[in-house]
């Protein structure tokens, strides 16, 4: 048995510096295991970002913002939350524009999201995200404060303009609160006037989670819509690169991810010199690039309400929507890549999950299975090319 104990009864000097460095070593392996445990949460941080009275060399705090998603990019990490304190077009810009995306694994928060002119202000900072399109979601209940441009009710003609809706429901002789000069109009589905009122801080409207709120713009001096987004309130963040639920109806359930997408039913077929345009470029117009046709919201709720198709997210008639979604299929069975499709991919089948719930509605809406059919009357060569799309359609809409 070896004696570790000197004459004096006390531990020799070498054991002492042997049981100092036992303890020390037990000490930084309990550390690395609760680093091991608990990593991610001990080293998450919280970071701003400003797009108008940050800079890029701050330190991204409160005082001292970031102004750009690049810097977000390079210096914080998933797991880190960042705070969006201006409701700014160079922070929200269009998804798929050559600015940088939002870094993902990073939790959001902000006072309001802004899309295609429409701008959504809370009371408070909500945690926010973007769903595979680009379109917004927020974790609600939440609390708007201010919709701009606000809908508003002109004394003089009566006229009210730029309303909101709440989960619309397709259906024959639906009523629509966008615009009151355009046909339908009922007041009551403008929820961007609570109690007939303007919209603010004493006038509030709170939205509850599973609930699409679709604003709009109206044209100046006419009873048509322009614009037109949809921001969708959710009862928790779901996973990154999911499809919207759709604007209509009361369901909000996340079914679908850009990883369910399945391009083994597409051709590889050469383009002839008529071909439309696949790619989106700065500037395009609705019909320029067939990318550019899908881009926004396409609402088509009640055959005689044509006025309420926002002009400059979609065509005003039935016909133009069937030869766009004929472009879109043809376009989609060519030899591009499937990276190259993938944008255009995840804005038809988007547009797919928007109208399928209401395919047996064919009396109410004008869109979908119904337009489908039009493109196969019209062009029967292309029947096998649109049957693959309205299977894909179908699949991913279940």
């Amino acid at each position: 048995m070896v004696d570790l104990v000197s004459a004096s009864g006390r531990p020799r000097s070498s054991d002492r510096h042997a049981l100092y460095v036992s303890f020390v070593l037990h000490l930084l392996l309990a550390g690395l295991l609760l680093i091991t445990a608990f990593g991610d949460t001990a080293i998450a941080a919280t970071y701003y970002v400003d797009a108008v009275n940050g800079s890029d060399s701050n330190g991204g705090t409160s005082v001292a913002p970031w102004k750009t998603m690049d810097k977000v990019s390079t210096s914080s990490q998933a797991g880190d939350t960042i705070i969006i304190k201006q409701i700014s077009a160079a922070t929200f810009y269009p998804y798929g524009s050559s600015a940088q995306p939002w870094p993902g694994g990073r939790t959001y928060k902000a006072g309001g999201t802004t899309q295609w002119g429409i701008t959504w202000t809370f009371d408070q900072n909500y945690t926010i995200g973007r769903f595979a399109n680009g379109d917004y979601w927020v974790v609600g209940p939440v609390t708007i404060i201010a919709i701009d441009p606000p809908s508003t009710k002109d004394l003089t003609t009566g006229r009210t303009i730029n309303g909101s809706m709440l989960n619309i429901t397709p259906q024959k002789d639906a009523k629509q609160g966008f615009d009151s000069v355009a046909p339908g109009y009922d007041s009551s589905y403008n929820v961007a006037r609570p109690n007939g009122n303007d919209l603010g801080v004493s006038n509030l409207l709170v939205i509850q989670p599973n609930h699409s709120l679709v604003s709009s713009i109206s044209v100046a001096g006419g009873g048509q819509i322009q614009d037109a987004a949809v921001l969708t309130i959710l009862g928790s963040a779901p996973p990154a690169s999911s499809f919207r639920p759709s604007w209509a109806g009361t369901d909000k359930t996340i079914k679908h991810n850009v990883s369910d997408l399945d391009y083994s039913g597409l051709s590889s077929l050469t383009p002839v010199a008529s071909t439309p345009r696949l790619k989106q470029l700065a500037g395009d117009k609705q019909s320029d690039s067939v990318e550019r046709m899908f881009e926004r919201l396409w609402i088509d709720f009640q055959f005689s309400l044509g006025n309420t198709h926002p002009s400059n997210n979609m065509p005003a008639y039935g016909a133009n929507m069937a030869q766009q979604m004929g472009d879109a299929a043809l376009v989609l069975n060519l030899n591009y890549s499937n990276s190259e499709k993938q944008t255009l991919m995840i804005r038809l089948v988007r547009l797919g999950i928007d109208f399928y719930p209401w395919k047996n509605r064919i009396s109410a809406i004008n869109l979908s299975f119904e337009q489908i059919s039009v493109i196969k009357q019209l062009c029967p060569k292309v029947e096998a090319v649109v049957g693959r799309i309205a299977h894909l359609l179908t699949e991913l809409s279940r």
